[in-house]
């Protein structure tokens, strides 16, 4: 057998077994917290170093303050839910896969339950994911109801 013709198998079993699948963009940290320095609903894809220190600012934190960042394999996810009128309001991801050419994460407002005990003031609930590059765009698909 002749080194062209054995490499045609070898690139069919890579291909079955997902060796050669876009990167799904595998989550290595995520962060949350109530209070970000938004109020508004807002989502960022972050690619940049710029970027990603942008969407550690609009947080709030101070503690995530020069979390690396390695803008060759990594994107930065932030998904700000905007104002609530109390505590108990959390963002959740629904599910982060390939659809239609692209990397979707979907995420969800969590909500306080009607007997939950919850803290009376203002709050504005964000999320931080960072993921492995995805090879495909990415697109945040929010369910937030203000």
């Amino acid at each position: 057998m002749n080194l062209r013709h054995a490499t045609i198998p070898v690139v069919a079993l890579l291909i079955a077994v997902g060796a050669l699948q876009p990167s799904l963009g595998k989550e290595i940290d995520r962060w949350s917290g109530q209070h970000a320095a938004v109020t508004e609903p807002r989502t960022i894809v972050a690619m940049t170093n710029d970027d990603w220190r942008s969407l550690l600012a609009l947080t709030g934190d101070p503690a995530l303050e020069g979390k690396p960042f390695d803008s060759a394999h990594q994107t930065g996810i932030g998904i700000f839910l905007g104002r609530r009128n109390s505590g108990g309001y959390a963002v959740k991801i629904v599910s982060m896969s390939a659809h239609d050419g692209k990397f979707v994460v979907q995420a969800d407002e969590q909500k306080p339950g009607a007997d939950q005990m919850t803290t009376q003031s203002l709050t504005s609930p964000w999320l931080v994911l960072l993921i492995d590059r995805p090879t495909l765009p990415v697109s945040i698909e929010p369910r937030v109801h203000p």
